[in-house]
């Protein structure tokens, strides 16, 4: 279990860490630029190049890196924690994902991302202790 600070600074984490992986992806012009870095990546890591994406898959990944970013800022703004909850739940799926994906291709960065999620997913799940009110006896 973690305190409420705890549990809040690791909410906080993850809102950035989400910032900075998906905002690169919101930005026109910069997406492609990102995904040839996040590409050279994986073949550090042993996997394949990627392929050159069409515009048109460069527009979904587009959307895809504003709602991402979007949704870390509103986080941010309105912590609490039924939204670590329900952003865990979210984590792990989106895990699962990257692990399905990463069993049917050559691609071990998404291995990386999916353990990051997984890891963020279940501290996002873990309740906080609730703070104690201490009565004195008058």
């Amino acid at each position: 279990m973690f305190s409420q600070s705890s549990y809040q600074r690791i909410f906080r984490f993850f809102c950035i860490y989400d910032v900075l992986a998906l905002a690169p992806f919101a930005i026109p012009f910069v997406n492609s630029a990102h995904l040839e870095t996040l590409s050279s990546l994986n073949i550090a890591l042993g996997g394949q190049a990627w392929p050159v994406f069409l515009p048109v898959q460069l527009l979904f990944g587009q959307m895809l890196g504003v709602l991402g970013t979007g949704w870390a800022i509103w986080r941010w703004r309105n912590y609490s924690v039924s939204i670590g909850r329900y952003e865990g739940i979210l984590r792990l799926f989106f895990a699962a994902s990257m692990l399905w994906a990463y069993a049917l291709s050559p691609h071990p960065i998404l291995l990386v991302f999916a353990v990051i999620d997984i890891i963020g997913g279940a501290l996002h799940l873990v309740s906080p202790q609730r703070q104690q009110i201490r009565q004195r006896a008058a």
